[in-house]
């Protein structure tokens, strides 16, 4: 059986992956900063699919320490991690010369550090496998400019870019990003 890790799983795409791993039979890793809406998440995918493990973790992916937490934590409770979905993100609205003075960094934490340091933590251990999958879930953004998105268009250029080098360091491994 299959084991995979997703970040922002509460919400949107990265529920809606969650569900359809959840249908085809794969262990699951989620994270949000909500935790009773994680276990609402649990109860509802258990539901659809009652014989794998999830493990759930409520973390805050911006901050470097509660990603390295939760990658630990999934990897202790369901050994390998074969797929890695970074669906966490951040959009905060603005023009970069008008908006707030940390509205940059608090995006680059979420949108672009959180990816960076899961693979950081899982891709060595991809490559030994020979085998996986990692999804970077980016926006338009990462390919055109959003107006009244600066920071955030910013951001997501360069996880596209991350993805990228992703994709070049694993391909000889088998690694597909």
């Amino acid at each position: 059986m299959k084991n995979a890790l997703i970040t922002g799983a509460t919400k949107g795409i990265g529920l809606a992956i969650a569900k359809a791993f959840a249908e085809n039979g794969i262990n699951l890793a989620l994270c949000s900063r909500n935790e009773p809406e994680l276990l609402s998440v649990k109860t509802a995918l258990l539901h659809i699919n009652p014989n794998i493990k999830i493990v759930v973790f409520k973390a805050d992916c911006s901050l470097r320490h509660e990603v390295l937490k939760f990658a630990a934590e999934a990897e202790r409770e369901l050994q390998a991690i074969q797929i890695i979905v970074n669906n966490a993100g951040l959009f905060l609205p603005g023009n970069i010369l008008d908006e707030p003075e940390n509205n940059l960094q608090k995006q680059l934490n979420l949108n672009l550090m959180a990816g960076y340091e899961l693979y950081r933590y899982f891709g060595k251990k991809l490559m030994a496998a020979r085998s996986g999958h990692i999804f970077n879930i980016c926006s338009v953004a990462s390919k055109k400019i959003v107006v009244n998105a600066g920071s955030y268009s910013v951001t997501k250029f360069a996880q596209l870019g991350l993805n990228n080098i992703m994709r070049e360091e694993m391909k000889a491994h088998q690694v597909k990003v």
